[in-house]
């Protein structure tokens, strides 16, 4: 088995990384990929969506409330259209880091349970 890492911090973007033959990616992603200049932007759908366009097959992810709450059901709908569903969802409270994560177990494999409602309520 093979392993590569990405780590931006050390100069090693995520982006730059060839995914042909990754079956699975397993990842704490950054909250802030600092880009324009900004801080504290919630970049976590960003990420999502990069990954929805792969040809990973299985996505592991921890993430904070905040980054869980970024998938809209707009969103939902992207990533579905991208081939990309949620699998399984682990709730966890995280004392060290002051709340709520979520372990995403994401896949090509279609899961209808998982399900987006877009409509405008007045």
């Amino acid at each position: 088995m093979n392993k590569s890492y990405a780590e931006i911090t050390k100069g090693v973007d995520f982006r730059s990384l060839d995914y042909t033959n990754i079956h699975t990616l397993i990842s704490n992603p950054p909250y802030d990929l600092g880009e324009d200049n900004r801080i504290r932007k919630n970049s976590f759908y960003k990420i999502l969506d990069f990954f929805s366009l792969t040809p990973v097959k299985r996505i592991i992810f921890l993430c904070s409330q905040s980054c869980f709450n970024s998938i809209t059901p707009k969103r939902l709908k992207q990533l579905h259209q991208n081939g990309l569903y949620i699998q399984k969802i682990t709730i966890c409270n995280c004392r060290k880091w002051y709340g709520r994560y979520y372990i995403l177990y994401m896949s090509r494999d279609v899961n209808m349970m998982v399900d987006y409602f877009i409509n405008n309520f007045d």
